[in-house]
């Protein structure tokens, strides 16, 4: 999520300086979406305390026996249907609307149609998202969160460097 704020900030800067009304709102969907997919990303303290039959699992170990309650796991937490659903569809709602506003900026600064090849991408980036979204299995999860990670450090690096 650092990485793709960061991402998401320097590309839109050159055209957020340059904005007009006429694109405000897609852009400003586009922020409010990545800032919701960030809170999603952690889950809150007591996520575990207000799931209904305890959709994460449990440890086997008594709370007794810790002396304190038991601490949080991260990955049930990641693999909960809830959370799945809501973080990555925020993810697709992000990139849809970072796509329309792109592209009208495009449209409205430089007077050209829309990119395919930039909307095929997104498209294809969107579906995986949805693979994800719909999906509990860690070995979906594990290479395409590896991948996305370098995909989109190694964009964010290139973009920021200028390359």
């Amino acid at each position: 999520m650092f990485f793709l704020a960061i991402q998401l900030w320097w590309n839109s800067f050159t055209l957020l300086t340059e904005a007009t009304s006429t694109f405000f709102f897609p852009f400003l969907l586009t922020f409010l979406l990545l800032y919701l997919a960030c809170a999603f990303a952690l889950p809150d303290p007591g996520w575990r305390k207000s799931q209904p039959g305890g959709d994460a699992p449990r440890s086997g170990v008594s709370t007794e026996t810790l002396g304190t309650e038991p601490s949080l796991d991260l990955k049930a937490f990641h693999f909960s249907k809830a959370h799945r659903r809501w973080f990555f569809g925020i993810l697709i709602g992000s990139l849809v609307a970072g796509q329309v506003g792109t592209q009208v900026a495009r449209a409205l600064a430089e007077g050209f149609s829309a990119s395919r090849v930039e909307m095929l991408l997104n498209g294809g980036v969107a579906v995986l998202l949805g693979t994800l979204a719909l999906t509990d299995r860690w070995w979906v999860h594990a290479p395409l969160s590896v991948l996305s990670f370098l995909f989109i450090g190694r964009s964010t690096v290139l973009i920021v460097l200028g390359g």
